[in-house]
């Protein structure tokens, strides 16, 4: 078999993986709603920041039809698609962005336990961010 068909195979397999199960219908509902930015930590310097020390504010919102925003400052900064895949663990579950929403990634994991809603950065030295859902 050749390393084309390999590849080929992987990104079919793929994306019946992505097509499956249960996408935004069922983990991705979950995070339909607003969620305030409390603090991320993380990067090669291990840092804290939060709204106080950057002078900043970012939101998420959720869209049940599959779109997420991005406002910073009380202006939408960008909108872009978005789906889940579940992962091994309970309430956590893979976040794919059709293009970075922010911090340049495509995609992140996603734990939410109650009204926290915590993303990780699919990197070693990316960062993990809080946030907490409006009411």
């Amino acid at each position: 078999m050749s390393w084309q068909t390999i590849g080929a195979m992987s990104v079919l397999t793929s994306m019946a993986f992505l097509g499956c199960g249960d996408s935004l219908a069922e983990a991705g509902q979950e995070l339909v709603g607003s969620w305030n930015w409390v603090e991320s930590s993380g990067g090669i310097a291990g840092i804290t920041m939060t709204p106080e020390s950057t002078g900043g504010t970012m939101m998420l919102r959720f869209h049940p039809e599959g779109m997420v925003e991005l406002v910073q400052n009380d202006a939408v900064e960008r909108s872009v698609a978005f789906t889940t895949t579940a992962t091994k663990e309970a309430s956590t579950w893979e976040i794919l962005y059709e293009a970075p929403l922010f911090g340049g990634f495509e995609s992140q994991t996603a734990a939410l336990t109650g009204d926290t809603l915590i993303l990780a950065d699919g990197c070693c030295d990316g960062f993990v961010y809080r946030f907490e859902r409006v009411r």
